[in-house]
């Protein structure tokens, strides 16, 4: 498996406090601005870091000091996002604010899930199935099976900005590699701790 990385990018965290940029947030994550801040004025917004183009809005009267928001992760679905203040503060600067976090957890209250066996191929130790996956989490994503349908077994893959490596197997089970490839280094090899399984990063 090969794995392209494209150049790390930069942001400004500018007058966020928390969540804290790369850290990992679950259920609802209070949304605050440094201290000494106050915003008359701003939009607070968020989207998958996979996905730019699906942007959410959090609030469109975002004012006031210290807490502003709550960043409600229980029906979104596991992976990394951005959050992105756009806001005025009260001597008139105006100011974009960023900030890359992981959502976790599996407290996701509605969330619906129906799985669908639609072929079984006898075997005498193992059965091999082909299932689809439905998830409400994933209803805005489309595939080969329809908006939110997936195969029922399957790797996922995903590259934060920063280089990390994340494999999620069925979508439950999740492994993580924290990596920074050296700029000098445009191949990284990933070897998990069976030596039959290599992931090669390029």
């Amino acid at each position: 498996m090969t794995v392209i990385l494209n150049p790390p990018t930069s942001w400004n965290t500018g007058w966020l406090a928390s969540p804290l940029d790369e850290s990992t947030v679950t259920g609802q994550a209070p949304v605050t601005v440094i201290a000494g801040i106050t915003l008359v004025s701003g939009t607070l917004t968020y989207y998958p870091a996979n996905n730019p183009g699906a942007v959410a809005t959090i609030g469109t009267s975002t004012t006031g000091t210290g807490q502003i928001a709550l960043f409600d992760t229980t029906g979104l679905n596991n992976g990394g996002y951005f959050l992105l203040l756009n806001a005025t503060n009260s001597v008139g600067v105006t100011q974009t604010s960023q900030a890359y976090v992981t959502v976790a957890g599996d407290y996701k209250p509605g969330r619906v899930t129906a799985t669908v066996t639609d072929l079984t191929v006898p075997s005498t130790d193992l059965a091999i199935q082909i299932q689809r996956t439905y998830d409400s989490l994933l209803r805005s994503q489309q595939s080969d099976f329809g908006y939110g349908w997936r195969l029922g077994t399957r790797v996922d893959l995903l590259t934060s900005p920063m280089g990390d490596v994340t494999f999620t197997l069925g979508g439950r089970r999740r492994t993580s590699t924290s990596h920074r490839p050296p700029p000098s280094s445009p191949t990284t090899t990933y070897r998990s701790t069976r030596p039959s399984r290599e992931c090669m990063v390029r």
